[in-house]
């Protein structure tokens, strides 16, 4: 397996909307690199016919039918509800808006 280069950690920090110094790009891609060794055995594999698989148990999925079922009604969904207003669940602001 190729070791992880700078141009890979900007990508994955920009991927994850963080901004890195080239100091922090170096010792992050170190870590990466130490962690990801241990990867490197399956390299070694001999995998000649072997089928990719996505589980290995035999599970199967369980579809059932989309029905309607009796749930609750607004009023009781937030009735334990910290703070609302006309009906619905009032909460802290998650996200900034960076623009």
């Amino acid at each position: 397996m190729a070791k992880l280069t700078d141009e890979d950690v900007r990508k994955i920090a920009n991927m994850i909307k963080i901004r890195l110094t080239d100091e922090e790009v170096e010792k992050i891609k170190s870590q990466l690199n130490t962690a990801l060794e241990p990867v490197e055995v399956f390299n070694e594999l001999d995998l000649e016919g072997v089928k990719p698989s996505a589980q290995t148990v035999g599970t199967k999925n369980r579809i059932r039918e989309d029905k309607v079922e009796k749930s609750l009604s607004q009023k009781d969904a937030i009735m334990n509800a910290h703070q609302k207003i006309d009906g619905y669940i009032v909460v802290k602001r998650v996200v900034r808006n960076e623009h």
